[in-house]
């Protein structure tokens, strides 16, 4: 299941068969959504979790932007960066789980989706609709219109999965 606040022209709920970039949708609202949106998903873990010496992490895989993630209602943190990986030994059980994500990104597809697509979904005291971009070659200013900003893939992206480790012993 995958939450939207209800703004910026998104439904509120939707079920996505697959994870996909926000920007790959075909609904606008979640396609130039910029904000929080929450995962949530039960999933069943047949394994027995407490195996003598073994870890258990979740790795997110891919994440566009920030993730913070609780599994079985305990909080794991926050990851921004790669790996998006936490250990959850002790925390995942057998049985019945379930994991929560909020994902949030940058304001950036929402400007550039009232720009493409005339909605007011926005509310800035800027006075146009460009924006200062670096040239870094000589430092200039060089100035773009939203509508040429191109998208920023967000959301939770495949692959999401649990790993477990056995430790090996290379010397005793």
């Amino acid at each position: 299941m995958f939450r939207l606040p209800k703004a910026g022209g998104a439904p509120e709920k939707v079920l996505f068969p697959k994870l996909i970039s926000w920007t790959d949708s075909e609904t606008d609202g979640i396609k130039y959504y910029s904000g929080i949106a929450t995962y949530e998903k039960v999933f069943q873990f047949s394994e027995n979790p407490v195996t003598a010496g073994n870890k258990i992490y979740l790795d997110l895989g891919e994440v566009a932007k920030v993730a913070d993630v609780w599994i079985n209602e305990e909080h794991l943190g926050i990851s921004w960066t790669k790996p998006h990986r936490f250990d959850i030994t002790g925390i995942l059980k057998q049985g019945e789980n379930n994991i929560r994500v909020e994902v949030g990104n940058t304001w950036s597809n929402r400007l550039t989706g009232d720009a493409l697509t005339g909605e007011k979904f926005t509310n800035t005291n800027m006075k146009s609709t460009i924006i200062p971009a670096p040239t870094m070659e000589t430092g200039d200013q060089t100035r773009y219109p939203w509508a040429k900003v191109p998208l920023i893939e967000s959301g939770l992206l495949e692959p999401v999965t649990i790993q477990i480790t056995t430790p090996t012993v290379i010397h005793n």
